[in-house]
C-alpha cells in the first residue's frame, strides 16, 4: 500500500539517519551527542507524523483519487487508513525506536521488542477480527496498539540506569545541525522507499484500469512473497550499520571492510536461495 510505503520511508529517514550518527558519536566517546540525536529523532518522528496525519485528512479525497482507489475497496481502505493515519506518529516511533535501541548496545533487546510487537499484532488481529468482528478496522487498531507497545518497551530501555544514552528534556529540542546530520544520511533510505511507493502507485493505477481488483490483489500477494526474502537483506543491512558507524569513528577501517565483505557475501547467499525457491 503506497501510504504505508510513505510511512516506512519517513521512518527509515529518521531511523537510519540517526543510527549512523549515534554509532559514530559513541565510537568517539561522545554519549551526550548521541543522546541529542536520540532526542531529536523522537521529536522529529512526532512532528513529521502529526504533520503527515493532518495533510492526509485534509487531502484524503484527492489522495484516494490519485491512488485510483476503486469503489469496491474504498470503504475498506478508508476505514483502515482512518485509524492507521490517525496514529501515524506512533507507527513511525515504533519503527525508529527499536533501531535506536540497537545503536545503544541492545541488539538482542531490540530484536525481542520487535518480535513482541509482531506477535502481539498477530494475536490482536485474531482477537479483533474473529472474536469481536471489527473487520479491517480491527486490523488497523491491532497495528497501532502493537506499535505503541513497541514504543513503550523501547523507551524503557533508554530510561534504565545502565543506558549509555539518556533521555533528558533538553535533548528533545529540535536542533538544525542535528537534523541536518540526520538528513545527510537519512535521505538515501527515504528516496529508496519513496521510489518503491511511487512504483506501487503506478502499478496499482495500471492494474486497476486494465485488470481490476483481482490484479491488484495478485500484485499484493507477489509483493508479500518477495518481502519474505528481502526482509533478510534489510535485516542484514540494519545489523551492520551500528558496527560500521562505531568502528569507522574509531578509525578501525579493517573491521569496517571485514564487516562489509561478510555482509555482501551473506546477502548474495540469501538472494540466490530466494531466487531458487521462488
Amino acid at each position: 500500500m503506497p501510504m504505508i510505503s510513505v510511512i516506512t520511508a519517513i521512518s527509515a529517514y529518521i531511523a537510519f539517519g540517526s543510527l549512523a550518527n549515534i554509532s559514530q558519536s559513541l565510537g568517539k566517546h561522545e554519549p551526550h551527542k548521541a543522546s541529542r540525536f536520540v532526542g531529536n529523532a523522537i521529536s522529529l518522528s512526532i512532528v513529521i507524523g502529526l504533520a503527515f496525519t493532518i495533510i492526509f485528512f485534509i487531502f484524503k479525497p484527492q489522495i484516494f483519487h490519485f491512488l485510483s482507489v476503486s469503489n469496491g475497496i474504498y470503504p475498506y481502505i478508508d476505514q483502515f487508513l482512518f485509524i492507521l493515519m490517525g496514529g501515524a506518529f506512533v507507527s513511525i516511533l515504533g519503527f525508529v525506536l527499536p533501531i535506536l535501541v540497537r545503536a545503544n548496545g541492545g541488539p538482542l533487546y531490540s530484536s525481542m521488542v520487535i518480535l513482541a510487537g509482531c506477535l502481539l499484532n498477530i494475536l490482536l488481529d485474531w482477537l479483533f477480527l474473529f472474536v469481536f468482528h471489527l473487520g479491517i478496522g480491527g486490523a488497523a487498531i491491532a497495528t497501532i496498539i502493537s506499535h505503541a507497545v513497541t514504543v513503550i518497551l523501547s523507551i524503557f530501555h533508554f530510561v534504565q540506569g545502565n543506558s549509555i544514552i539518556k533521555l533528558e528534556k533538553n535533548n528533545f529540542a529540535l536542533n538544525f545541525n542535528i537534523i541536518h546530520s540526520i538528513s545527510l544520511i537519512g535521505l538515501v533510505p527515504l528516496t529508496n522507499n519513496l521510489s518503491i511507493g511511487i512504483a506501487q502507485i503506478i502499478m496499482n493505477f495500471s492494474l486497476s484500469h486494465n485488470g481490476g481488483e483481482i490484479y491488484v490483489g495478485a500484485l499484493a500477494t507477489i509483493v508479500s512473497i518477495i518481502s519474505l526474502i528481502m526482509m533478510r537483506i534489510f535485516g542484514l543491512n540494519q545489523g551492520i550499520m551500528p558496527i560500521l558507524g562505531y568502528k569507522f569513528a574509531q578509525k578501525s577501517y579493517k573491521r569496517v571492510f571485514q564487516t562489509l565483505y561478510h555482509s555482501v557475501g551473506y546477502g548474495l547467499i540469501f538472494l540466490t536461495l530466494g531466487t531458487v525457491f521462488i
